[in-house]
């Protein structure tokens, strides 16, 4: 996941970066990332095996979960 700290010129796989997107990429996928100078960004990586294990969890299911064509996933602000 990669969190912008303005979402400002950014653009994933040619997609506009909009307020409250994060952006999202599996390992095995190639991806161009456009930002603009002075661009912050931070990066969280999870492993896929703990992340379906935690939803499991949560009671939350994320079968047939896919990132393709998922570059950018839109979160509520707080």
């Amino acid at each position: 996941l990669g969190i912008p700290r303005s979402s400002a010129q950014s653009k994933i796989n040619g997609l506009q970066v909009e307020t409250h997107q994060l952006m999202c990429r599996n390992s095995d996928c190639d991806f161009e990332l456009i930002t603009p100078e002075q661009f912050t960004i931070y990066g969280v990586v999870i492993n896929q095996h703990t992340l379906y294990t935690m939803a499991d969890i949560q009671g939350l299911s994320l079968k047939n979960m896919s990132t393709r064509g998922a570059e950018r996933i839109a979160c509520n602000p707080i």
